[in-house]
């Protein structure tokens, strides 16, 4: 079941910084956490039922680590379904994505040794004409067919309720996370708030990958 994001999460959400990592709603991550700043921040979130913030570090900071480097102001917002404990004070986590966030700020850190943010929420954009945005997810559904026929490695990722979940904002964010590598595109992917531009970025790779795979490039009109 969703957490249900509230006014007072956003206003002191704890941040998760990664280099190379994006994080989309509407998909599981699992994590290894070791650094006692965030061993703290993950006892924090269990006890207090609080979601996290998972943010990539802007390129051409990630040796700022273990500091505080600056981070990209698009994130996702998740909370924890599965810990597991080791004997050394480490763990390994999974997070659900909840939604988009815009970071508006940086709190002052007092005396909690992670940091904290206040954020809003960032609502997906639907476009009116509900046909069209349809015919994209079918064209999208389509490549992606044609694609696991191709690819065992896509096929083992894409699960079923994926495959047939009617939600085009749910096909757009899980496929961003699978068939998206180079952080950049999957940034961009986050950044945008309009489904069906999503959609039309999520095509254009699937069309790339048939490409390489030798199928021919697909399309909506």
């Amino acid at each position: 079941m969703n957490m249900l994001v509230t006014d007072q999460h956003l206003h002191d959400l704890p941040l998760f910084p990664l280099p190379g990592t994006v994080f989309f709603p509407n998909t599981l991550m699992p994590l290894h956490v070791f650094e006692p700043r965030y061993r703290a921040m993950t006892q924090y979130c269990i006890a207090h039922s609080w979601p996290m913030a998972i943010v990539l570090i802007e390129p051409g900071h990630e040796d700022a680590q273990p500091g505080d480097p600056p981070v990209v102001q698009m994130a996702s917002i998740g909370h924890l379904v599965m810990r597991e404990e080791l004997d050394d004070g480490r763990s390994n986590i999974v997070l659900q994505g909840l939604a988009r966030i815009r970071i508006l700020e940086e709190l002052p850190r007092q005396e909690r040794p992670y940091r904290t943010v206040r954020a809003q929420l960032v609502t997906d954009y639907v476009i009116p004409d509900r046909g069209l945005l349809q015919r994209k997810a079918a064209a999208v559904r389509s490549a992606l067919t044609s694609l696991m026929i191709r690819d065992f490695k896509i096929r083992d990722m894409v699960s079923r309720p994926l495959l047939e979940t009617r939600s085009p904002a749910v096909l757009a964010d899980a496929l961003s996370a699978i068939i998206f590598n180079n952080p950049a595109k999957r940034q961009q992917q986050l950044d945008c708030a309009r489904v069906h531009e999503r959609l039309d970025l999520v095509l254009d790779r699937l069309s790339e990958l048939l490409a390489i795979s030798g199928s021919v490039k697909v399309g909506t009109n």
